[in-house]
């Protein structure tokens, strides 16, 4: 599970898939799975912190 959501984290900052999609290609049963799996692991939502790490790229 930690080596997905290492991906995961690499998808969210590098790509612009989409979350479904990323759960998708990851091998999770639906977005909401991911994103529950996300949070517990990162401590933030797949979309927080993909929104975090692209305001630290400017």
């Amino acid at each position: 599970m930690k080596t997905r959501l290492d991906r995961a984290r690499q998808m969210l900052t590098q790509s612009d898939m989409g979350l479904a999609t990323i759960a998708e290609f990851l091998g999770f049963t639906n977005q909401s799975h991911f994103t529950r799996a996300f949070r517990q692991y990162a401590g933030e939502t797949p979309s927080d912190f993909r929104k975090r790490g692209r305001e630290m790229m400017q």
